[in-house]
């Protein structure tokens, strides 16, 4: 963990697929990460039962603007990252964070789990008062989210400046 006089930055290695990059001020640091590093040590003993190899990892990375947290997403999210994915939500609603933007320009491939887990994501925050939206991933993951008409139930936008143009 790297602190300065603004915050710190912290890398978590979550699981042997996720890496978490995360800012935060020093003050929300133990409550806010405490949901996603408890993580690592049961998924280890998960993966290490299973005899998993997980190839290209998901990598989070985080920031806080106003009141909008950014999830910047990026690799591979599948079934694998379920779990992490699920942890970092969690952690995400107990943030503060009145919205919650997931970057998705970075990811490269997402199977139909991660797709659900995206959605459920959605519905929780939703049910907690938290609004969500997605900065549209490039080809092919952008069309897997058309085809399943992803953006009509979740807003979804082209760029981050856009995004948060449409939350003001």
């Amino acid at each position: 963990m790297l602190f300065s006089t603004r915050g710190c930055l912290k890398i978590c290695h979550i699981a042997p697929s996720v890496t978490r990059l995360s800012t935060c001020e020093p003050t929300k640091l133990s409550r806010h990460h405490e949901g996603i590093c408890g993580i690592q040590q049961e998924w280890q003993e998960i993966a290490e039962k299973k005899g998993r190899t997980f190839g290209v990892k998901m990598h989070v990375s985080e920031r806080m603007q106003d009141e909008t947290l950014v999830l910047m997403i990026s690799g591979r999210v599948t079934v694998y990252s379920r779990k992490v994915f699920q942890g970092m939500v969690k952690a995400a609603r107990f943030s503060g964070a009145k919205h919650i933007i997931f970057n998705m320009q970075g990811v490269t491939f997402m199977d139909s789990v991660a797709l659900g887990g995206l959605v459920l994501a959605y519905l929780n925050l939703d049910d907690n008062h938290v609004a969500m939206s997605v900065v549209e991933p490039h080809q092919p993951v952008k069309t897997l989210l058309e085809d399943v008409n992803f953006p009509d139930l979740i807003p979804t936008y082209p760029t981050e400046e856009i995004a948060f143009q449409a939350i003001r």
